[in-house]
């Protein structure tokens, strides 16, 4: 479960920062579900968004020792699932860990 809670400070401190860039108005959620096999968690801010397409590799030898951008890559390797959805009131980053292996 430690990938979990990496996961998730890392969501939750991505929406704070980037997605609200810190303003105390702006609110972060964060949502929790069981689906049978996965546990669903949902991390939503109000901000503008971002093009997830457009983001460096942070594998790249320029990028090696930058101190920021990767943010996104560790959540894809630390869950099993994740897609982000962007609207008009915020950024919803949609992350998915297997749970049980017993599940068809």
């Amino acid at each position: 479960m430690d990938n979990l809670a990496i996961a998730i400070t890392e969501a939750v401190g991505n929406a704070i920062l980037h997605g609200n860039r810190r303003d105390p108005e702006k609110l972060v959620g964060i949502h929790f579900w069981l689906d049978g096999v996965y546990l669903r968690i949902d991390v939503e801010d109000q901000g503008r968004g971002f093009d997830p397409d457009s983001l460096s590799d942070p594998l790249l030898p320029e990028n090696l020792m930058k101190e920021s951008g990767r943010g996104v890559f560790i959540l894809k390797s630390l869950m099993d699932e994740i897609r982000f959805s962007f609207s008009p009131n915020g950024t919803v980053v949609h992350m998915a860990l297997k749970v049980r292996d017993d599940a068809p």
